[in-house]
C-alpha cells in the first residue's frame, strides 16, 4: 500500500512538473537604441565654461589624509592648500616605501625633488565632496604647472 501511494504520488508529481503549458513561451525582444553623439565635445564645452586662476607660488609639501592636500605657499606668504592635482608635467606626489607607509599617510608623500621650488601654478575652483563623504564645498584643483626662478 505504502509503494503504491509513493508511486500514484510521484507520477503526478512528474506529470504536474513536465507538462507543457498552453501558451508557448513568449522570446521579450530587447531594443537597443542607438545613441548618435554629437561631434561637440562635452568636455570642451565644460572647460571652456571654467574660470582658471593663477598664481606663482613655491610648493611646500603634499599629504594625504582624509582628502588630498598640495601645500604652496605664494610670494606674499598666504598659504594655499589644494585639493587636487590634474597637472601632466609634474607629480608633486611620491608613493611611500613599506616601511614609511602607514594609515595616517595611506603609502603617499611629498615629491621632495620639488618642495622648495618655485611654480606658476594654473588652478580652477569646483564642487566636490571636501573629503569622502563629507560636505559639497568649492575647492581649489590645480590644472597646470610651469616652474619657474624666484
Amino acid at each position: 500500500m505504502k509503494n503504491s501511494s509513493f508511486l500514484i504520488l510521484s507520477i503526478f508529481f512528474l506529470i504536474s512538473c513536465g507538462s507543457n503549458s498552453d501558451k508557448p513561451h513568449e522570446k521579450k525582444s530587447t531594443v537597443v537604441q542607438e545613441i548618435v553623439a554629437d561631434t561637440v565635445d562635452l568636455n570642451t564645452i565644460e572647460a571652456s565654461k571654467t574660470e582658471t586662476f593663477t598664481i606663482k607660488a613655491t610648493f611646500i609639501n603634499f599629504h594625504l589624509g582624509d582628502a588630498e592636500h598640495y601645500l604652496f605657499e605664494d610670494e606674499l606668504g598666504k598659504s594655499w592648500d589644494f585639493a587636487g592635482s590634474e597637472c601632466d608635467n609634474f607629480d608633486f606626489t611620491h608613493e611611500l616605501n613599506e616601511k614609511e607607509a602607514d594609515e595616517s599617510n595611506q603609502g603617499w608623500g611629498s615629491n621632495k625633488d620639488l618642495q622648495g621650488k618655485w611654480f606658476e601654478l594654473t588652478y580652477i575652483k569646483r564642487e566636490q565632496p571636501q573629503y569622502i563623504d563629507g560636505p559639497i564645498v568649492t575647492v581649489e584643483i590645480i590644472s597646470g604647472a610651469v616652474l619657474v626662478e624666484k
